[in-house]
């Protein structure tokens, strides 16, 4: 069982070392996606020195999907069996690879395991592990041989819901997608707001992540029956952050307005692309 792995870099800094440290050595080679429209060069420096790691880096942000098919590309031509796919603030359990490759060993049907994946919240599961429709993408152990079967990340959706929709069409296929509780992966979803009064907190992104996050939640839940009603709460709750907790609320709203009335016009793709 050889095992690659890939990050994906967007605007990132020689302080994502550390995290990176986390798994580089888990795996036999690490492909390094730089989505960045600069390189930063110490970065790159840094990360050259091993000979490991790949570095790519693809000049414009290219989206999530894209970088993530050119790293499983590679690693099939490489000769790798599993791509484990991570992001740069993701931190990883020491013995994560090792324990999904025991998992995998001891599965009896390890030949319909398209992913398994640690989990990203805390969590006091009895079960050892479970069948999901989808998980989000770093902290995944893709079987390459069925990403080739199945088809690649759908990279006109960009960013946001690119790990649901690829997830949902494996279980579509009858591959399924395995979490293991017993396997937490510290990972940064985002920057954390309070909402006044409350003293609760929400996730804040980029307005523009606003567009992404309802287009393509729209185009994915028309696309699978079983992620619709998932996907109208997420965008209800969308709105309603843009609207009541968020600044520049006029600017969000606009282009969650876009994004629902591009997802209905099938217009899919980067936002200055269209």
């Amino acid at each position: 069982m050889r095992i690659a792995g890939t990050v994906v870099l967007y605007n990132s800094t020689p302080a994502c070392l550390p995290i990176l440290e986390t798994y580089w050595r888990q795996v036999e080679k690490l492909y390094v996606i730089d989505n960045s429209e600069q390189v930063d060069n110490g970065l790159k420096e840094l990360l050259t020195q091993y000979s490991f790691i790949t570095y790519i880096h693809n000049g414009t942000n290219l989206g999530i999907a894209h970088a993530l098919n050119m790293a499983a590309e590679q690693a099939i031509k490489d000769g790798y069996d599993y791509l484990l796919t991570m992001d740069d603030d993701s931190s990883a359990p020491a013995n994560m690879v090792q324990s999904m490759c025991q998992f995998l060993s001891g599965y009896t049907d390890r030949e319909r395991v398209g992913i398994v994946s640690a989990v990203h919240t805390y969590e006091t599961s009895p079960n050892k592990y479970r069948s999901v429709l989808f998980t989000m993408t770093s902290g995944n152990l893709l079987n390459l041989r069925i990403y080739q079967e199945t088809g690649g990340f759908m990279e006109g959706l960009f960013i946001d819901h690119v790990d649901h929709e690829f997830g949902l069409r494996l279980n579509q296929k009858g591959y399924q997608v395995i979490e293991l509780p017993a396997l937490l992966l510290k990972h940064n979803l985002g920057e954390a707001k309070l909402i006044p009064l409350s003293g609760q907190k929400y996730v804040s992104h980029s307005p523009v992540r606003g567009y992404y996050f309802v287009r393509n939640g729209i185009i994915v839940a028309r696309q699978y029956k079983h992620f619709r009603w998932i996907a109208y709460k997420l965008i209800i709750k969308e709105i309603i952050k843009a609207a009541l907790f968020e600044r520049e609320k006029k600017y969000r709203l606009k282009l969650i307005y876009s994004g629902i009335h591009d997802a209905f016009r099938n217009k899919i793709g980067k936002i200055g692309d269209m």
